[in-house]
């Protein structure tokens, strides 16, 4: 009777192994989901107050309240942008998305969707910032004596170096001001310019195998350093 009991716990317990497993792995790999999620969250919340400014005569008049490109938004004044520089500038993609600001807001400048907008992009910014430094310091443990230390604590590193980025003062500027916008695409195509640079140089080795897709990595990152 004892032996069955015994028996019946070892079952018991290789079971309970056997469903703990995955659950393991899962939890060993939660902070690289748990420590940017975390990272964008409290970004979002440190910009929040920028969601109740309204535009200012800096800058703002000229390139959206009172744009007559823009006021009334029409696909011909969008076209302009793109044909020739607008105040001697050539941003097409930074009135583009303005264009898109008017089309959310009725056709009327609405401060709100501007500043969430911007909000959205800085964070999108601080996430690909993020996967840069895990990606370099994963490669950089590679081939240095980093690989002694564990997962848990690159992400903390990642995470910290990534924060720096989306709290420093000098960012306040880009998101809290309208026309701050065209400083946020410039780093959102830049950072993903440089993650398909990286995952292009990755792919290399394996170029003679698959040229068409390291030729497409290629120009993909080529294009997105020329939208930046």
């Amino acid at each position: 009777m004892g032996r069955k009991r015994r028996a019946q716990q070892v079952k018991t317990l290789d079971l309970a192994m056997q469903v703990g497993g995955p659950t393991h792995k899962h939890l060993k790999a939660s902070p690289h989901v748990l420590a940017p999620a975390l990272l964008i969250a409290v970004t979002a919340i440190t910009f929040l107050p920028t969601l109740f400014n309204d535009f200012t005569n800096w800058d703002d008049n000229i390139n959206l309240t009172e744009n007559p490109l823009l006021i009334p938004p029409t696909w011909w004044g969008l076209w302009q942008f793109w044909k020739a520089p607008f105040e001697n500038l050539y941003v097409p993609l930074f009135y583009t998305s303005y264009f898109v600001d008017l089309l959310l807001g009725g056709g009327v400048p609405r401060a709100s969707i501007t500043h969430a907008i911007n909000v959205l992009l800085h964070c999108t910014n601080v996430g690909l910032a993020f996967w840069l430094i895990c990606y370099l310091l994963d490669k950089l443990a590679d081939s240095t004596d980093l690989r002694a230390h564990t997962g848990v604590s690159r992400v903390v590193a990642c995470a910290l170096g990534a924060s720096v980025f989306a709290l420093h003062p000098l960012q306040v500027e880009a998101v809290a001001w309208a026309t701050g916008r065209k400083d946020l695409l410039a780093g959102f195509f830049t950072l993903w310019a440089f993650a398909r640079y990286l995952r292009y140089t990755e792919s290399r080795s394996s170029a003679a195998a698959s040229p068409r897709a390291a030729f497409l990595r290629e120009c993909a990152g080529l294009a997105l350093f020329l939208l930046a």
